[in-house]
């Protein structure tokens, strides 16, 4: 894919094996198109934030420790050694280890995954905000 030279961290929370606990996947994608804008609009009632990002990522991308890609759906079921993209889930521009979106400049929250796999070049169409 043109233009993805850039490198992101996904982040999925999920809930681990007994003892439930709230956990977090963090995968690294090498090798994406990312765009991003972080930006607010003032409303009457105050201020709304107005971020906004879009990421290409190519089915055939480069990721920390190998993981594959899973479904949300087969995710829940097998988190460890796997990565996955729903909404409410975090991206962030960079690689990270640390899960928690306030700590970065350009954390995204994912609210629209579109599935692209026709094509020269079959991908992953990400937004948010």
């Amino acid at each position: 894919m043109r233009g993805a030279t850039q490198d992101v961290t996904v982040i999925n929370k999920y809930t681990a094996p007994p003892p439930v606990r709230e956990a977090y996947n963090i995968t690294h994608l090498y090798g994406v198109h990312f765009e991003g804008t972080k930006a607010a609009n003032v409303m009457r009632s105050g201020m709304r934030d107005a971020d906004k990002v879009f990421v290409n990522i190519p089915l055939s991308v480069r990721t920390s420790d190998d993981k594959t890609y899973l479904t949300p759906k087969e995710f829940l079921k097998a988190a460890e050694g796997h990565w996955t993209l729903r909404e409410g889930d975090i991206i962030i521009k960079g690689i990270t280890d640390d899960p928690k979106a306030a700590n970065h400049d350009f954390a995204y929250v994912i609210s629209s995954i579109d599935f692209k796999d026709s094509g020269k070049s079959p991908h992953w169409e990400v937004s948010g905000g």
